[in-house]
């Protein structure tokens, strides 16, 4: 843990936008060049069926991929917002651990719910969000400005992104997004209680979600 006076830079905050920017670029420069199926398959979004036999690294990599400019700019938003908040707070490695975990296993409960990983950092953004909050309840480091607001206009989306599911037939993964909610309150509460708890807690959900969903 970090204090104010020792906050850095937040580095993989960056990386991991540049990732999702340059999967983007890749993604628009080829869509009309490239077969969708092997097209999102080579930009760390497979399929369902394709992760079900061997790609499992998609349920990491999908969270990079974003399909059109509002989607992406949406979620780098959220990430800069938030991710960049917590990583200032804790050790690069934990936080690459976080957003490891809830990439991953948002992703997973998507599959499982709905046979579809899904694509883009909505779980990743849930979890942070909620895990600010309850952090922010005993830990004046994470008292984030207008945090309420942000938790506010985050659960609007959910209604949001359901009607427009069934009125539009669109495919927003409102699963990843709830269960990206319920981890962080967990994760957030863990790490109030003992900075190792939330570490066990991790492993024993990434390997329950693995089994179940990939094997």
């Amino acid at each position: 843990m970090t204090t104010k006076g020792e906050m850095r830079f937040p580095i993989y905050t960056l990386l991991l936008s540049l990732l999702c920017i340059a999967s983007f670029v890749l993604f628009q420069y080829f869509s009309n060049k490239v077969d969708g199926a092997i097209l999102f398959s080579k930009l760390g979004a497979p399929y369902a069926v394709q992760i079900y036999i061997g790609q499992y690294w998609g349920v990491i990599t999908n969270s990079l991929v974003h399909i059109n400019i509002f989607h992406l700019l949406i979620n780098l938003f959220g990430l800069w917002v938030l991710g960049s908040y917590v990583e200032r707070r804790i050790r690069i490695f934990n936080f690459f651990l976080m957003g490891l975990f809830a990439s991953s296993v948002t992703s997973m409960f998507q599959l499982t719910l709905t046979n579809d990983a899904g694509i883009g950092l909505s779980g990743l953004n849930y979890f942070l969000l909620s895990f600010i909050i309850i952090r922010a309840l005993k830990n004046d480091l994470y008292k984030l400005k207008w945090r309420y607001l942000y938790g506010l206009i985050l659960l609007l989306i959910l209604p949001l992104s359901y009607y427009l599911n069934t009125r539009n037939n669109l495919n927003i993964g409102i699963e990843a997004m709830v269960i990206g909610l319920v981890l962080g309150f967990i994760t957030g509460w863990l790490s109030e209680l003992n900075s190792r708890l939330y570490l066990v807690f991790f492993i024993i959900v990434i390997l329950a979600t693995s089994i179940c969903t990939l094997f």
